[in-house]
């Protein structure tokens, strides 16, 4: 009894850990996704978007943030993505 216990446990810890995996990265793309089609609206170039990623040290650990934005002064609508590095 204790081995089905212990296996349907981990079954359920390997779950959440692809679930939230899969919101993480899922959430990540939806958002460039919906910047690269905001900027594609306006008339900028995809070749025009840039990256650039910062580390931050904040209490809880390391983050990096990744901001996309463009060159271009007219559109200066930004996407920043804050990620906890291990």
């Amino acid at each position: 009894m204790k081995k089905y216990i212990f296996t349907g446990l981990i079954v359920i810890m390997a779950g959440f850990a692809i679930y939230f995996t899969y919101q993480y990265y899922h959430t990540k793309n939806i958002a460039i996704n919906s910047y690269e089609q905001y900027i594609k609206k306006q008339g900028v170039p995809k070749s025009d978007i840039k990256e650039s990623k910062t580390t931050l040290n904040i209490l809880t650990g390391n983050f990096e943030t990744i901001t996309y934005y463009t060159s271009d002064p007219d559109y200066k609508y930004q996407y920043i993505y804050l990620k906890k590095i291990k």
